[in-house]
């Protein structure tokens, strides 16, 4: 996965504005018993039209490797939260004529991550029991 970040930093003194392009890449994957996604192997570089900061890119590379890393981890418990309280109200709301439906808490984990042409898709895996129980003929 990439990604390129157009920056315009302009300072105070003007002395240290820039201009130019940062770029960063890295693999996204499933961690957190499956509960979120990380980009690991994180990489940066860039096209910058200032000297002072393509050095100052040098000498603190490891320091903003680390700052970027420790907010590459993207935490999905609260979505996959939601998606359990939607599948179990759907569930519950649920009119079947001659069929009555229990089901238990759905277990929801991601699978995988992987990159489309425009798309970051993450796979899940769903996980339900369910009793289902023919209360009347069906079928007539």
């Amino acid at each position: 996965m990439a990604l390129g970040l157009k920056i315009d930093a302009k300072t105070p003194a003007s002395w240290f504005d820039t201009g130019g392009w940062v770029y960063l890449s890295g693999k996204p994957i499933v961690v957190k018993d499956g509960k979120a996604i990380k980009v690991e192997d994180i990489r940066f570089a860039s096209v910058v039209d200032s000297a002072f900061w393509s050095a100052a890119e040098l000498v603190f590379r490891d320091e903003i490797l680390k700052i970027v890393d420790a907010h590459a981890t993207f935490d999905l418990s609260a979505e996959i939260d939601e998606a359990v309280s939607e599948i179990t109200r759907a569930i519950a709301k649920a009119d079947l004529p001659g069929l009555q439906i229990k089901a238990g808490t759905p277990d929801i984990a991601l699978d995988g991550v992987y990159v489309a042409s425009s798309d970051l898709v993450v796979v899940a895996n769903l996980t339900m029991p369910v009793d289902a129980e023919v209360t009347e003929a069906i079928l007539k």
